[in-house]
């Protein structure tokens, strides 16, 4: 009985044990994937430059690799240390408080039309320079609740690659609507 009694405290302390030992699983991790070459993708900013049109407001997205650092500089500016991975889009929402959420469709004429997006780029090397190979395809689909958003992207660069995107968390806002580009 003594014997019965150790082998189900065993047992129970072996299952224990092993519940404990369950990988966190992460069923939606941030990514760029440009063909097979897939980059882990960190943090992000999202930056308000104001009305574009007398439809639209302009938010650009700004995602990078664990290897870039991001913060603000002395100016209340954007700063990226470090070299790594860097994905942009310039968007256009109906709204001057935040970035929608809907689906953003590629539409490169100078009009800013809400719903849209003009200019993309994505970087393996960023290092403060530009080497960037341009999106100018795709659709972005944008979910915006209380400013933690989840942001994917499927569309082409111009070398015909395939891109996709995956974002999920907050980003750093900046208001740089003061700012000409």
């Amino acid at each position: 009985m003594k014997m019965i009694k150790e082998i189900l405290i065993c047992l129970f302390v072996l299952g224990l044990a092993f519940s404990g030992c369950k990988k966190d699983k992460d069923d939606s991790p941030n990514y760029l994937q440009v063909g097979d070459t897939i980059v882990y993708l960190s943090d992000g900013n999202i930056k308000y430059y104001g009305a574009y049109s007398a439809t639209s407001y302009n938010f650009d997205l700004d995602f990078v690799s664990k290897e870039i650092v991001l913060s603000t500089d002395g100016s209340g500016d954007p700063d990226y240390t470090g070299v790594g991975t860097r994905v942009y889009f310039e968007t256009y929402t109906s709204s001057s408080t935040a970035l929608l959420s809907g689906n953003y469709t590629f539409l490169d004429d100078d009009s800013y039309a809400a719903g849209t997006w003009d200019y993309s780029y994505y970087m393996f090397d960023y290092n403060g320079g530009y080497n960037e190979v341009y999106i100018e395809e795709g659709t972005i689909t944008v979910s915006n609740k209380n400013d933690s958003f989840v942001i994917d992207f499927s569309g082409k660069d111009t070398e015909g690659e395939i891109v996709k995107l995956h974002y999920s968390g907050s980003l750093h806002y900046y208001d740089r609507s003061d700012i000409t580009k």
